[in-house]
């Protein structure tokens, strides 16, 4: 009996061994199951690329064309801008005829001037010599400079232009502004000298004008003389510059007659 006592602790004793290593078997199993089911996740971790931080789907909105988005500093601005354009746009004919943009004065006084002839040369020369008793532009002050044009020309090639005189309702220029052409060309000219008020921000203001036919001058006398200044002369019908003639030919083709009634081509 004592060692059917000692075979059945032996017995035990190998069932436990055999338990303790199924059971450390299964733990090696389930630790390398986990580890399979672990790596496939690692793997993708790996290749994964890092999340970008996406781009904002509500951008900005644009200013608007009538800016309604704008502070009010660059809606001052962009008016300021916009009404100096439109006083600056001046050219030839705007400063010699335009009455809204470069404001309007009642005028008053003379200018005194001379007109000579030098063949020569072949140059009309024009001295300008003083200004009397101007209109004010500012308050009891102008700004005065001549410009002159050799009309019909109208075009910058015609425009002459003394220097300004500032802070004075008599000014004295003493300055000849010359043209050159042929004597014969005088014929059908007409000298206009206008004084303007020169103005910081573009919006000069006309002040008066004289206007001189020089086909009917006479040539001989070269003295200054002076001239009352005279209101904007309204833009004549037939004073535009001749730019060039064009030469047309008519002709007459009854229907059903070569080319159908229509005029050939060429």
């Amino acid at each position: 009996m004592g060692w059917d006592g000692d075979e059945h602790e032996e017995d035990d004793e190998e069932e436990d061994e055999e338990d303790d290593e199924d059971g450390d078997e299964e733990e090696d199993e389930d630790e390398d199951e986990d580890e399979d089911e672990e790596e496939p996740d690692s793997a993708h971790k790996a290749g994964q690329r890092p999340e970008t931080p996406q781009a904002d789907q509500n951008p900005p909105e644009p200013l608007s064309s009538q800016n309604s988005h704008a502070p009010p500093s660059l809606l001052s601005t962009s008016s300021s801008v916009s009404s100096l354009s439109s006083s600056t746009l001046s050219g030839s004919l705007m400063s010699l005829y335009s009455e809204g943009e470069l404001g309007r004065v009642a005028v008053r006084g003379c200018v005194q001037f001379s007109l000579r002839y030098q063949p020569a040369e072949k140059e009309l020369q024009v001295h300008v010599l003083r200004c009397r008793e101007l209109a004010e532009a500012k308050k009891q002050r102008s700004d005065p400079y001549v410009k002159t044009y050799l009309l019909p020309d109208k075009s910058n090639r015609s425009k002459r232009k003394t220097a300004v005189r500032k802070r004075s309702l008599d000014p004295v220029f003493n300055e000849t502004l010359k043209y050159k052409l042929e004597k014969r060309d005088l014929q059908g000219r007409t000298l206009n000298l206008s004084v303007w008020h020169h103005d910081s921000l573009g919006r000069n203001l006309f002040l008066g004008e004289v206007e001189v036919a020089l086909g009917t001058w006479d040539w001989a006398n070269t003295r200054p003389e002076w001239f009352s200044l005279q209101p904007r002369m309204p833009i004549p019908s037939d004073g535009l510059a001749s730019r060039g003639r064009l030469n047309l030919a008519l002709k007459f083709i009854p229907a059903g007659s070569e080319g159908g009634g229509m005029p050939p081509t060429g």
